[in-house]
């Protein structure tokens, strides 16, 4: 069997665009400076799937779940990374345009985020469901090693990775700040506990300055429009769509989460509403390029020091006395 056999395609994806984004640090910026914290992190994840691999060979979801959750962290932690290299590039931001929008659609983000403030109920069920965003990224993907194909797995995570580079582009060319640029989350709507707002402040250095970086509480998501948690939610309600029980519960959830981006992560409508429309296009795109991609990740994990990691097939027992 394959190294990697159940994330093989969206792995190399997360390596390429590791490496290209330190590339564009020494090329680009300048300097290298590619959150070394987080990495080693992810490195000892990476060893503790190794030991998985080795001491278990014979166990193989457990070693697919060791990937899953070396996968999931990598991917954010590389998606983030990227997210900040768009904001530092991105031209001027096109917060009034996006407001605009909301309201010729109808929607006042103002009236809304007052009803919500008045509402501790509303206020409980917006922010336990942004906050289920990562658990339901990891939680689909273990679902998927245990009763789906293995294959489901590596889409999943490959459509992810390419709503997050594409929404990362789409930062980059038209970038936003969020609803919290015109409104004050902390002095008209104190009872809201804006769990996902990236401070402004912090955007606002971060924008056209590279030489800018974010870290600790504040190393979070920068991209606004489209909004990557409605994106989440719709992919992995996709993912689940063939399995009722787990999926209809996930979708009630995912129904609460989209909206809840608004006060929960200061997006805009036309944000969530576009996180909404590239998710199934990401999904489609994902199925057609794990098909071309896999046999080349393949030949990458068969190589060493991959080749060392992959599990053994079972011993053929046939016709032994």
């Amino acid at each position: 069997m394959h190294a990697f056999g159940s994330i093989r395609v969206s792995l190399l994806i997360v390596m390429v665009t590791g490496l290209a984004s330190m590339a564009v640090d020494l090329a680009v910026f300048k300097r290298f400076d590619f959150m070394p914290g987080y990495f080693l992190i992810a490195a000892y994840l990476f060893i503790a799937r190794t030991v998985a691999a080795l001491v278990a060979p014979g166990v193989p979801r457990l070693v697919g779940a060791a990937d899953c959750l070396v996968m999931t962290y990598m991917a954010l932690i590389v998606v983030l990374y990227v997210s900040h290299q768009a904001i530092a590039v991105s031209s001027d931001p096109i917060d009034a345009m996006l407001l605009a929008a909301d309201r010729s659609l109808g929607f006042d983000p103002a009236a809304f985020l007052s009803w919500v403030n008045g509402e501790a109920w509303a206020e409980a069920a917006f922010r336990y469901a942004y906050q289920t965003y990562r658990f339901q990224l990891i939680g689909t993907a273990f679902v998927l090693l245990i009763w789906a194909r293995p294959a489901d797995v590596d889409r999943f995570f490959l459509a992810f990775l390419l709503c997050c580079l594409v929404a990362s582009a789409i930062c980059a060319a038209f970038p936003a700040f969020g609803i919290a640029v015109s409104l004050d989350f902390a002095r008209d709507y104190p009872n809201i506990d804006p769990v996902g707002l990236t401070p402004v402040d912090a955007m606002r250095r971060m924008h056209g300055d590279p030489a800018v970086r974010i870290g600790g509480e504040q190393f979070r998501g920068m991209i606004s429009f489209p909004s990557m948690h409605a994106a989440g939610g719709v992919l992995v309600s996709i993912a689940l769509r063939h399995l009722p029980l787990l999926f209809w519960p996930v979708l009630l959830i995912n129904l609460c989460m989209i909206p809840a981006t608004i006060p929960m992560g200061g997006h805009y409508l036309v944000d969530a509403l576009a996180g909404v429309v590239l998710a199934p296009i990401a999904f489609v795109a994902a199925e057609a390029l794990r098909s071309r991609l896999d046999p080349v990740a393949a030949r990458v994990f068969d190589f060493a020091p991959f080749a060392g990691l992959r599990r053994p097939k079972p011993a053929n027992r046939r016709g032994a006395t």
